[in-house]
């Protein structure tokens, strides 16, 4: 169905290097670099720009935006936030890759989510550095590193390199008003190799959906939109929070249908409340 197209990719973070490999393996797809425009303009993780609604609309302007530029009727792009898990004990990302497909007037969206490379501390001396730097995956993972509290904004991204990160927590340490110097993981995708991964798998989940076809309509982009709790517990046969099955449904109409997971299966009593409240 799109196979010998090509797509636009707006990314200055080295996206493409995961995203067209991914489509031109799945589906036949060149995807085609979108550049001359600052994507840092619709928010930076830092947070010296904030991003402006949520992480779908930011999405969609870089995939509008890609489009564009190259005057192409199918725009990509990709967007990541980041937060607690949903267990508040760890960070946790989530990734989503979009289709923007002009021709058909269709946007279909592709996810990922899993634990993040998302840490922040605030240190004071090269040693406490050195030891948020093992902890942050450093160097394989970038650093960043700012003076809080300055009259001047002192912010140094993208440190990969140990003469570089002790040159940044020097500079900032004299500017600092505190006694400390923040550092934080660089949530850029080029910079930390945990969220590329991540993205890799919602460019997957996005290869997946545009290679189904609705049953009623034969649009591409038909896939899971919710799954539903209930799955009976093993000892009792109280349902649970656990899926018994999930909601499709089409992107470019309104025909869903709920599809059963494997009905032999059953949870495990410790999701249960009634075997273990």
């Amino acid at each position: 169905m799109y196979e010998g197209l090509k797509f636009a990719l707006l990314t200055q973070h080295g996206k493409e290097r995961v995203i067209g490999t991914l489509f031109r393996e799945s589906l036949g797809v060149e995807v085609e670099l979108a550049l001359g425009f600052d994507t840092d303009l619709l928010g930076t993780f830092t947070g010296e720009i904030a991003r402006p609604g949520g992480q779908i609309d930011a999405a969609r302007k870089k995939a509008r935006k890609g489009m564009e530029i190259l005057g192409s009727s199918y725009g990509l792009a990709s967007e990541g936030a980041f937060g607690p898990d949903p267990f508040g004990l760890t960070p946790w990302n989530v990734e989503l890759v979009i289709l923007l497909d002009g021709a058909r007037g269709l946007e279909i969206v592709g996810h990922a989510q899993g634990p993040g490379q998302h840490l922040h501390d605030a240190v004071s001396t090269p040693q406490a550095l050195e030891a948020f730097a093992k902890r942050a995956g450093f160097p394989e993972h970038g650093l960043v590193v700012r003076a809080e509290g300055t009259d001047e904004p002192c912010l140094w991204k993208g440190l990969r390199d140990r003469a570089a990160l002790a040159e940044a927590f020097e500079q900032t340490f004299a500017q600092s008003k505190t006694g400390t110097v923040c550092v934080e993981s660089d949530l850029r995708a080029h910079m930390n190799p945990t969220r590329m991964a991540l993205i890799g798998q919602a460019t997957q989940d996005l290869t997946r959906r545009m290679k189904s076809l609705c049953p009623r309509c034969q649009s591409p982009g038909f896939g899971v939109i919710e799954r539903i709790a209930g799955l009976a517990c093993h000892d009792c046969g109280s349902p649970t929070n656990e899926a018994r099955a999930e909601r499709w449904a089409c992107v470019a109409g309104d025909h869903a249908e709920v599809r059963n997971l494997n009905t032999e299966r059953f949870a495990d009593p410790r999701w249960c409340n009634a075997c273990n409240p």
